[in-house]
């Protein structure tokens, strides 16, 4: 019982480390390609 307790602690913090990390990764990644965009713009 103690261990299937262990497995489900753990399971629960990687899923909310993937989550938060997916999270940071998703805000940069369109804070990039609004960038990208701004410079296009400019550049033509």
């Amino acid at each position: 019982m103690y261990m299937d307790t262990i497995i489900m602690t753990s399971l629960v913090t990687v899923g909310a480390v993937v989550m938060v990390t997916g999270g940071i990764l998703y805000c940069f990644a369109r804070e990039g390609v609004k960038r990208d965009r701004h410079d296009e713009t400019e550049k033509h």
